[in-house]
C-alpha cells in the first residue's frame, strides 16, 4: 500500500494524530509527537549513522502541527515553532506496527529434519573475493542456520582468514582462533575424545556466540562425525505437541555455568527465547553439560520444567533430525549458534580441529548489509 506516489490520498487532521488513507481505503495513523521525533531533516537526523539529533523530550507531548499538507510524494508538516518536516508517503507506509510485524514476521528461515536439501556448498574463491560467494553462505546461515565453505587449505591461519571474511572473532576464553588437539587442554568436554550429544555452546555468557565454526585440520583415527540438528525444528515439535511445555521453555528462567582457570561465567535465562513482537524463534539455549544447579524455580514449578525440557530432550535426540557429516580438511563448516545444536561421535587417535565464535551482533550486521536478513530478526 502507499507504495505508488500517484495513488489518491487522504489527510485527516485528528487531535493527537494523523490519518493517512489509500485510494483502496487502508490508513495508517500517527502520532503527532511520534511524527515529531521521526523528523528527518538534516537538523534533528543523522542519515549517515542513522542516529538522532532531536531532543526528543524538550518536545511538549501535546504538540500540535500548525499546517499539515501532501506535497508531490510527501507529507509536509509545519510545526508551531515554523520548523518543517518531511515525510516519504513510502517510508511512513513502512513504520507502523501493522507494516514492522508483516515485514519481520516474512517467511526467511527453513526448518529441517536430517540433512537440508539446499545447504550452500561456496567455493572458497568465490567466499573470499566476491560479495556473490559471501552473500550464498549468509543467506544459507539465515535460512537454513548453516553453511560450509569448500576447497580451503588445512591450517589454523586459513581458519582465521575465512572467519575474518564474515567478521572479527569473537575473543572467549578459548582465544580468538581455538584449537582442539592433543597438546592444548581446557576442561571443556569439547577437549577429550568421547561423544558430545547435540547442544548449543556459551549458554553461560551474558550473549551467547552467533555463529561457530569447525575446521577439521587432521583426524588420524576413527569416529568424529559432525552431529547437526535444527533446534528451531525440535521448538516447534514441542509446540505442536504440548503448548503449555512450550510456554514453560520460554518463560522459565535456569542457570547455566562454567568454571576455568580464575573464570567463572554464568547466566540465568530461559532455554527457549521468542522475537519480542512476532513471536519467531530468536533463540534457543540448550545444553545440558552447562546446566547448573535448579535453584532458580519454584518448587512448584520444578516438575513442570523437567518435564518441558524432557520433550524438547526428545525432540532433539529424535533420529530422524540428525544430520551426520564428516568434515574434511578443505571444508569449514558455518552454524548458527542461536539455532542448530551441534555434537560429534566419539573418536580414536589423533585429531586436530580449528575454529572460533563470531559474535551474534556482527553476523546479523554482516546479514543485514549483504540483504540476507530484515532490519530486526
Amino acid at each position: 500500500m502507499f507504495l505508488n506516489a500517484f495513488l489518491y490520498l487522504d489527510l485527516k487532521v485528528s487531535d493527537d494524530h494523523l490519518v493517512i488513507t489509500s485510494q483502496d481505503s487502508t490508513a495508517i495513523k500517527f502520532h503527532y509527537f511520534w511524527l515529531r521525533d521521526h523528523c528527518r531533516c538534516p537538523a534533528c537526523y543523522n542519515h549517515s549513522t542513522h542516529q538522532r539529533n532531536l531532543d526528543t523530550f524538550s518536545v511538549p507531548y501535546s504538540i500540535q502541527p500548525k499546517e499539515c499538507s501532501i506535497v508531490g510524494n510527501d507529507v509536509q508538516v509545519v510545526w508551531p515553532d515554523g520548523h518543517l518536516s518531511k515525510y516519504s508517503i513510502p517510508w511512513l507506509s513502512t513504520q507502523s506496527f501493522d507494516s514492522y510485524s508483516n515485514r519481520v514476521s516474512a517467511p526467511t528461515r527453513i526448518l529441517w529434519k536430517g540433512k537440508p536439501e539446499s545447504v550452500a556448498h561456496v567455493p572458497v574463491k568465490s567466499f573470499l573475493e566476491t560479495e556473490e560467494g559471501l552473500t550464498q553462505l549468509l543467506k544459507s546461515l539465515t535460512s537454513l542456520g548453516v553453511g560450509i565453505v569448500e576447497g580451503v587449505e588445512p591450517t589454523v591461519d586459513f581458519t582465521a582468514k575465512v572467519i575474518a571474511r564474515v567478521a572479527s572473532p569473537q575473543r572467549t576464553l578459548f582465544g580468538d582462533v581455538w584449537e582442539m588437539k592433543p597438546s592444548e587442554y581446557h576442561e571443556d568436554t569439547a577437549y577429550s575424545n568421547q561423544a558430545l550429544k547435540a547442544h548449543t555452546d556459551n549458554t553461560y555468557f551474558t550473549e551467547a556466540a552467533g555463529l561457530q565454526v569447525f575446521h577439521v585440520l587432521e583426524h588420524k583415527g576413527k569416529g568424529g562425525k559432525t552431529l547437526l540438528v535444527d533446534g528451531f525444528r525440535a521448538a516447534q515439535d514441542v509446540k505442536d505437541e504440548d503448548i503449555n511445555s512450550f510456554q514453560v521453555l520460554t518463560e522459565t528462567s535456569i542457570q547455566a555455568e562454567y568454571l576455568e582457570n580464575g573464570q567463572h561465567h554464568a547466566l540465568t535465562s530461559p532455554v527457549l527465547h521468542l522475537h519480542p513482537i512476532t513471536g519467531k524463534f530468536r533463540q534457543i539455549r540448550y545444553n545440558l553439560y552447562d546446566r547448573s544447579s535448579m535453584n532458580t524455580v519454584p518448587f512448584s514449578k520444578v516438575m513442570e520444567w523437567y518435564q518441558a525440557m524432557g520433550l524438547l530432550t526428545k525432540a532433539v535426540s529424535d533420529r530422524s533430525g540428525e544430520w551426520w557429516l564428516q568434515l574434511r580438511p578443505d571444508q569449514i563448516l558455518f552454524v548458527d549458534n542461536w539455532r542448530v545444536l551441534h555434537g560429534r561421535s566419539a573418536f580414536s587417535g589423533t585429531r586436530w580441529v580449528a575454529g572460533g565464535y563470531i559474535a551474534r551482533t556482527d553476523f546479523l550486521s554482516r546479514a543485514r548489509m549483504a540483504g540476507a536478513l530484515p532490519l530486526d530478526d
